[in-house]
């Protein structure tokens, strides 16, 4: 399935998100900035981004 990247600084708002995502069956990974996230899009090279 799809690989999505969530980006928030609000950490409930972030864990929400993946559990939702994770329940479906996306591959979910989350940051807490942009920086952070950049990192993970080169490591990972997700779908999506959600911000």
């Amino acid at each position: 399935m799809a690989i999505v990247l969530v980006v928030d600084d609000e950490p409930l708002q972030r864990d929400i998100l993946k559990t939702i995502l994770d329940d479906e069956g996306y591959e979910t990974y989350t940051a807490s900035s942009s920086e952070e996230g950049l990192r993970i899009v080169k490591e990972f090279t997700p779908d999506v981004v959600l911000t």
